[in-house]
């Protein structure tokens, strides 16, 4: 039943970030931007507006991955994510050259989603900390930082501890 449950919660969220896709096309904007879907906290990062690249921020991205480049909804593209949709990290490169990545959160142990606040957090350690922090490439201190250019997304690992945020306030 949990699987079911599972494969209805995953096709459901790729129809509404498809339908959101659409209704607010990301070349808009290329600063970090969010949306609230009920218990899930959307940020999306892309590198144009108006056909022009005016932010390399979803490319950086997508080269500190360390994992395969697989087909993903959003097109070719690498995925970092948990089975159970409480994190979820995808850079793709679209058939129009456009990068942008998707970092969905689901509000949870490990989460804090609050709309009113436009403030969305993941938090992991140990063992699902480690999980990611080695799918990703790693500065000289065996660490992870990485900041948006406009501030407002940031994501942390060390391999104990894991942070993804974003946040409008200083």
């Amino acid at each position: 039943m949990k699987d079911r449950a599972r494969l209805a919660y995953n096709f459901c969220m790729k129809k509404i970030l498809l339908f959101l896709l659409i209704i607010f096309p990301i070349s808009a904007n290329a600063f970090t931007r969010v949306q609230f879907l009920g218990i899930v906290g959307m940020i999306t990062i892309s590198d144009r507006i108006a056909n022009q690249v005016v932010d390399d921020d979803p490319e950086k991205l997508y080269n500190l991955m360390n994992v395969e480049i697989k087909e993903e909804f959003l097109g070719k593209g690498k995925a970092i994510k948990f089975q159970d949709n409480s994190f979820s990290w995808i850079c793709a490169i679209r058939p129009s050259g456009e990068t942008v990545c998707t970092i969905m959160i689901k509000s949870g142990p490990n989460a804090i989603i609050s709309k009113q606040n436009q403030y969305i957090r993941f938090e992991v350690h140990g063992v699902k900390a480690k999980e990611l922090h080695e799918k990703l490439f790693l500065n000289e201190n065996n660490e992870f930082n990485y900041q948006t250019s406009d501030a407002y997304f940031h994501i942390e690992s060390n391999g104990n501890t894991f942070v993804a945020e974003y946040t409008t306030k200083p």
